[in-house]
């Protein structure tokens, strides 16, 4: 008995009774249940027609288990989307607008089960969904064409989504002053989440069928809800080893949705624990399996090194913004990783950009090394190609990064320095690349494609290999890109810190 109350939680416990107990969870159930059969009726039909215009040439009924299979479990992939959101976005902030969040606070509740109860019910909400499908499911068993693995593994790894979108709202909404500035948060975080990482599963995708293309190589493919369709019978190769793609999918939705729900978790404690170092803790190990996983089956220095450059658009804004410096000296906050100020931010950005491009080379080496085809000449081709990349990619890191420091003493304000700093980054990152027109090859380029030299991820991506009208648009040549990025943004960090100084005094 002892036992079993050490794992009670009373906040799952109520938040599941209240929930059930309404006619709003039956009346979700039921629309979700028709939606579903509605759908899948259209799609019966719509088979049964162009089976009665092909007659002999009609497909096999494994076809059309297929044809089912993958029907269900795209509409069930979006509507995991947007209902586990609307579960969780509010958890928090409906609480302070009713003013019963000050009693759940001075309970002596661990906050962990508020957090843990919250997301607990939300996603077991969204599990109870899923296997309401399970009949529909079974129809493709009668047909044929699909096995009790690929349907395990699909549920899996939806489960797995809803962990990550409900980890997402839960985040949003421990902060966000409102319930509608945290619907409005997580909902625009999944969406770019979303469709970001949807061309992962629809390059080897082929939704007619729910197969695979033969000619393409699965990569992260049950990362997005719409790849769990295939992943259940799909393996993806890193380092010639065979992984399967459930398997990675939950290994990455479910790290990413543990490092929201802690960030959940620092914002809610009073007085306010610190968890920077468990956060960036695990950012480091979620980097670093990103960075192995993408380096599995890399064939170019600046191809990936695009990947690594990318780090500081994303991390910058988040580790480096903050209210304001401090009153102590910068180089005194540098080295106070456990912290979490801006200034230490920096240094921890830097070290995920060393480590990440550290895995990804050594992938690459790796790679070269087990295919004699496609190894380097190490002294012609490798280290240079390498060393420009490592210069660009630090020089990028070192000016972006100072430039967000002196926008946190400016403003003070950690949100507006995030906005700011994040607008600028991608300015600078990908508004050059609107220069060149990438539908017709014989339109010359204008005069705006100098500004290729500004831009780190256009020099990168310029780095082994360039289009002639690239080549002939640009003042100094495609060989001084890297050398004049490297002297601009490292500029923009001198000037950034001598700003920065004055300010301070």
């Amino acid at each position: 008995m002892a036992f079993s109350l050490s794992f009670e939680n009373p906040i799952l416990t109520k938040e599941l009774r209240t929930r059930m107990r309404g006619a709003k969870a039956f009346w979700i159930l039921l629309l979700y249940l028709g939606l579903l059969s509605v759908i899948l009726g259209g799609t019966y039909l719509s088979w049964l027609t162009s089976q009665e215009r092909q007659g002999a040439y009609a497909t096999q009924s494994y076809d059309m288990g297929r044809m089912f299979y993958g029907v269900i479990f795209a509409v069930q992939a979006a509507l995991v989307g947007l209902i586990t959101p609307a579960l969780t976005s509010g958890a928090l902030s409906l609480e302070r607008e009713q003013r019963t969040f000050e009693a759940l606070s001075v309970s002596p509740l661990p906050r962990r089960s508020i957090i843990v109860g919250k997301l607990g019910s939300a996603v077991g909400f969204v599990g109870l969904l899923l296997l309401s499908s399970l009949p529909l499911v079974a129809l493709c068993f009668l047909l044929g064409g699909v096995s009790p693995q690929e349907i395990c593994a699909a549920y899996v790894l939806l489960m797995a989504s809803a962990f990550l979108y409900g980890a997402t709202g839960i985040a949003f909404s421990s902060f966000a002053k409102n319930t509608t500035s945290a619907t409005v948060l997580t909902y625009g975080t999944i969406l770019v989440f979303f469709f970001s990482t949807l061309p992962l599963s629809m390059m080897a995708l082929n939704l007619s069928t729910a197969t695979t293309y033969s000619y393409a190589r699965p990569f992260l493919l049950g990362v997005n809800p719409v790849g769990a369709m295939v992943a259940g019978s799909l393996t993806e190769s890193y380092f010639g080893l065979a992984v399967p793609s459930w398997l990675v999918g939950i290994t990455v939705n479910g790290l990413l949705g543990t490092i929201l729900t802690i960030v959940a978790l620092h914002r809610i404690e009073y007085p306010r624990s610190d968890r920077s170092g468990l956060l960036r803790g695990l950012t480091v190990l979620f980097v670093g399996l990103l960075a192995l996983l993408g380096s599995g089956g890399s064939g170019t220095v600046s191809g990936t090194a695009v990947g690594v450059v990318l780090l500081p658009l994303l991390f910058i804004p988040l580790f480096v913004s903050g209210e304001g410096l401090g009153a102590k000296r910068l180089r005194e906050q540098l080295f106070r990783l456990k912290e979490g100020n801006p200034v230490s931010g920096l240094l921890f950005v830097a070290g995920l950009v060393v480590l990440s491009a550290s895995l990804v080379l050594l992938g690459i080496a790796y790679m070269h090394m087990a295919n004699p085809e496609q190894r380097w000449n190490t002294r012609t081709s490798f280290l240079p190609v390498a060393g420009k990349a490592t210069a660009i990619v630090l020089s990028a890191l070192f000016g972006f990064g100072a430039l967000t420091l002196l926008l946190s003493q400016k403003l003070k304000n950690r949100w507006g320095t995030m906005a700011l700093s994040f607008v600028i980054l991608a300015a600078a990152y990908f508004l050059p690349l609107t220069a060149e027109s990438y539908t017709n090859y014989n339109e010359p380029v204008s005069t705006w494609i100098n500004s290729y030299y500004f831009s780190p991820l256009a020099s990168l991506m310029n780095l082994e290999s360039s289009s002639s009208r690239v080549a002939n648009g640009l003042f100094f040549g495609v060989q001084a890109l890297w050398w004049i990025n490297c002297t601009f943004t490292s500029l923009l960090g001198v000037i950034s810190l001598l700003l920065i100084k004055r300010a301070r005094r």
